[in-house]
Protein backbone atom coordinates (compact mmCIF):
# COMPACT_ATOMS: atom_id res chain seq x y z
CA UNK A 1 0.00 0.00 0.00
CA UNK A 2 1.31 3.17 -1.06
CA UNK A 3 -0.21 6.32 1.06
CA UNK A 4 0.25 9.55 -0.40
CA UNK A 5 -1.14 13.17 0.75
CA UNK A 6 -2.14 15.19 -2.38
CA UNK A 7 -3.95 18.20 -2.13
CA UNK A 8 -4.03 17.49 1.77
CA UNK A 9 -6.23 14.26 1.16
CA UNK A 10 -4.89 10.81 1.75
CA UNK A 11 -4.51 8.65 -1.54
CA UNK A 12 -4.41 5.09 -1.35
CA UNK A 13 -2.68 3.25 -4.18
CA UNK A 14 -1.62 -0.44 -4.39
CA UNK A 15 -4.23 -1.04 -1.75
CA UNK A 16 -4.32 -4.27 0.57
CA UNK A 17 -6.87 -5.12 3.41
CA UNK A 18 -4.16 -6.72 5.63
CA UNK A 19 -2.17 -3.57 5.73
CA UNK A 20 -5.21 -1.13 6.06
CA UNK A 21 -6.12 -2.96 9.09
CA UNK A 22 -3.09 -3.16 10.52
CA UNK A 23 -2.34 0.59 10.14
CA UNK A 24 -5.68 1.38 11.51
CA UNK A 25 -4.73 -0.49 14.48
CA UNK A 26 -1.17 1.02 14.82
CA UNK A 27 -3.08 4.72 14.48
CA UNK A 28 -5.77 3.11 17.63
CA UNK A 29 -2.41 2.16 19.38
CA UNK A 30 -0.89 5.47 18.85
CA UNK A 31 -4.23 7.24 19.80
CA UNK A 32 -4.37 5.32 23.19
CA UNK A 33 -0.73 6.05 24.22
CA UNK A 34 -0.98 9.67 23.08
CA UNK A 35 -4.37 10.36 24.98
CA UNK A 36 -3.05 8.75 28.09
CA UNK A 37 0.01 11.26 27.63
CA UNK A 38 -2.77 14.20 27.78
CA UNK A 39 -4.40 13.04 31.25
CA UNK A 40 -1.08 14.65 32.68
CA UNK A 41 -1.57 17.42 30.71
CA UNK A 42 -5.10 18.31 32.38
CA UNK A 43 -5.67 19.64 35.35
CA UNK A 44 -9.87 19.85 35.50
CA UNK A 45 -12.27 17.26 36.41
CA UNK A 46 -14.26 17.66 32.84
CA UNK A 47 -10.95 17.49 30.45
CA UNK A 48 -9.54 13.94 32.64
CA UNK A 49 -13.39 12.97 31.84
CA UNK A 50 -13.19 13.47 28.19
CA UNK A 51 -9.90 12.53 27.78
CA UNK A 52 -10.96 9.02 29.49
CA UNK A 53 -13.60 8.73 26.82
CA UNK A 54 -11.51 9.25 24.16
CA UNK A 55 -9.41 6.67 25.15
CA UNK A 56 -12.01 3.87 25.45
CA UNK A 57 -13.33 5.03 22.11
CA UNK A 58 -9.83 4.54 20.61
CA UNK A 59 -9.68 0.76 22.23
CA UNK A 60 -13.08 0.20 20.50
CA UNK A 61 -11.21 0.98 17.40
CA UNK A 62 -8.41 -1.25 18.15
CA UNK A 63 -10.53 -3.90 18.92
CA UNK A 64 -12.38 -3.38 15.79
CA UNK A 65 -9.23 -3.47 13.45
CA UNK A 66 -7.73 -6.09 15.47
CA UNK A 67 -11.58 -8.00 15.04
CA UNK A 68 -10.94 -6.75 11.02
CA UNK A 69 -7.72 -8.71 10.52
CA UNK A 70 -8.37 -11.77 12.21
CA UNK A 71 -11.31 -12.39 10.26
CA UNK A 72 -9.44 -11.29 6.51
CA UNK A 73 -6.50 -14.53 8.21
CA UNK A 74 -9.60 -17.04 8.64
CA UNK A 75 -10.35 -15.93 4.76
CA UNK A 76 -6.92 -15.95 3.20
CA UNK A 77 -3.29 -16.51 3.86
CA UNK A 78 -1.40 -12.88 5.31
CA UNK A 79 2.53 -12.82 3.87
CA UNK A 80 3.50 -9.50 4.22
CA UNK A 81 5.90 -8.70 7.08
CA UNK A 82 3.76 -6.96 9.69
CA UNK A 83 6.68 -5.35 12.00
CA UNK A 84 8.76 -4.20 8.18
CA UNK A 85 5.89 -2.49 7.14
CA UNK A 86 5.04 -0.78 10.33
CA UNK A 87 8.69 0.52 11.35
CA UNK A 88 9.06 1.70 7.55
CA UNK A 89 5.62 3.22 6.59
CA UNK A 90 5.11 6.76 7.16
CA UNK A 91 1.44 6.75 7.06
CA UNK A 92 0.95 10.35 8.12
CA UNK A 93 -1.30 10.10 11.47
CA UNK A 94 0.97 10.94 14.52
CA UNK A 95 4.31 11.79 12.68
CA UNK A 96 3.29 15.12 13.24
CA UNK A 97 6.20 16.88 15.43
CA UNK A 98 4.70 17.78 18.63
CA UNK A 99 6.71 20.27 20.99
CA UNK A 100 4.32 22.75 23.01
CA UNK A 101 6.00 25.81 23.49
CA UNK A 102 6.97 26.46 26.85
CA UNK A 103 4.29 28.52 28.20
CA UNK A 104 1.33 28.57 30.60
CA UNK A 105 -0.66 26.04 31.67
CA UNK A 106 -3.51 26.72 29.69
CA UNK A 107 -1.49 27.63 27.09
CA UNK A 108 -0.01 24.17 26.54
CA UNK A 109 -3.15 22.68 27.05
CA UNK A 110 -4.73 24.45 24.21
CA UNK A 111 -1.51 23.55 21.72
CA UNK A 112 -2.27 19.70 23.09
CA UNK A 113 -5.66 20.21 22.21
CA UNK A 114 -5.14 21.80 18.61
CA UNK A 115 -2.68 19.08 17.78
CA UNK A 116 -5.16 16.12 18.73
CA UNK A 117 -7.55 17.86 16.78
CA UNK A 118 -5.24 17.81 13.74
CA UNK A 119 -4.95 14.02 14.63
CA UNK A 120 -8.34 13.44 14.51
CA UNK A 121 -8.60 14.98 10.93
CA UNK A 122 -6.21 13.30 9.70
CA UNK A 123 -7.43 10.04 11.07
CA UNK A 124 -10.40 10.61 9.59
CA UNK A 125 -8.99 11.11 6.20
CA UNK A 126 -7.38 8.13 6.29
CA UNK A 127 -10.59 6.05 7.51
CA UNK A 128 -12.34 7.97 4.48
CA UNK A 129 -10.07 6.37 2.29
CA UNK A 130 -9.41 3.62 3.42
CA UNK A 131 -13.35 3.00 3.32
CA UNK A 132 -13.41 3.97 -0.49
CA UNK A 133 -11.34 1.17 -0.98
CA UNK A 134 -12.59 -2.12 0.97
CA UNK A 135 -14.79 -4.80 -0.48
CA UNK A 136 -16.45 -6.06 2.54
CA UNK A 137 -20.38 -3.73 2.85
CA UNK A 138 -19.93 -4.50 6.92
CA UNK A 139 -16.40 -3.58 6.92
CA UNK A 140 -17.46 -0.11 4.83
CA UNK A 141 -20.55 0.59 7.40
CA UNK A 142 -18.17 0.30 10.61
CA UNK A 143 -15.87 2.13 8.78
CA UNK A 144 -18.27 4.82 8.77
CA UNK A 145 -19.07 4.53 12.21
CA UNK A 146 -15.85 5.00 13.38
CA UNK A 147 -15.35 8.67 10.98
CA UNK A 148 -18.52 9.54 12.74
CA UNK A 149 -17.22 9.15 16.26
CA UNK A 150 -13.67 10.62 15.22
CA UNK A 151 -15.74 13.70 14.37
CA UNK A 152 -17.65 13.49 17.31
CA UNK A 153 -13.82 13.19 19.57
CA UNK A 154 -12.80 16.32 17.34
CA UNK A 155 -16.20 18.34 19.02
CA UNK A 156 -15.30 16.90 22.21
CA UNK A 157 -11.58 18.20 21.75
CA UNK A 158 -12.67 21.40 20.74
CA UNK A 159 -15.15 21.80 23.80
CA UNK A 160 -12.14 21.19 25.87
CA UNK A 161 -10.75 24.18 24.51
CA UNK A 162 -13.14 27.15 25.26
Amino acid sequence: MNIEIINSKFVITDFDEFEAYRIGSKIEEDGIYFYKNCLNRVTTAAAKEAIEFLIGEEKSHLKFFQDCLYELRQEKEDSSEENDLLTSLDYGIFNLAFNPVKSSKKDQLLQTIAFAIEIEDRSIEFYQAVQASVKGPDVKVQLSRIVKEETRHKAILKGLAI
